[in-house]
């Protein structure tokens, strides 16, 4: 799967599910590639492309 542009190619604020990504593709976004806020990921083959961080997390939606 390929995500293009937008802020956060994925946005994770939950603490109660934790979503699972396989060869995903994040290109082109203007804040982050992914943005975590209390959540648990697992991603297996990431490619990010892009000129910011590829990831942000926080305990904090703020």
């Amino acid at each position: 799967m390929t995500i293009e542009g937008f802020d956060y190619g994925v946005r994770v604020i939950s603490g109660e599910y934790g979503p699972t990504f396989e060869r995903l593709t994040l290109r082109d976004q203007r804040v982050a590639g992914i943005r975590n806020v209390y959540g648990a990921l697992a991603i297996r083959q990431l490619t990010s492309v892009n000129r910011v961080p590829r990831s942000r997390a926080s305990i904090s939606s703020a």
